[in-house]
């Protein structure tokens, strides 16, 4: 995921960049994707394979998280 984010905001190859709330948008939408394919009646992965990290909003009240968050990298 960090490969694709890579190429997908900061590479020199990619020629069509994007910010970090478009970049947001697009983690999400993947996330409910595979979120889907991963539900016991899909079977189409076994586990949802983006990677989420754990974090406390209250004491003991876990909220899942993903890892990456949108920092803004205007590149001219």
């Amino acid at each position: 995921m960090d490969d694709f984010e890579f190429w997908r905001r900061t590479s020199a190859d990619n020629l069509v960049r994007v910010g970090g709330n478009k970049w947001n948008r697009e983690l999400a939408a993947l996330m409910n994707l595979d979120t889907w394919a991963a539900k016991p009646g899909n079977k189409f992965v076994p586990r949802n394979p983006i990677p989420l990290c754990g974090a406390l909003s209250e004491p003991s009240s876990p909220v899942r998280a993903l890892p990456t968050q949108p920092r803004p990298n205007r590149i001219p």
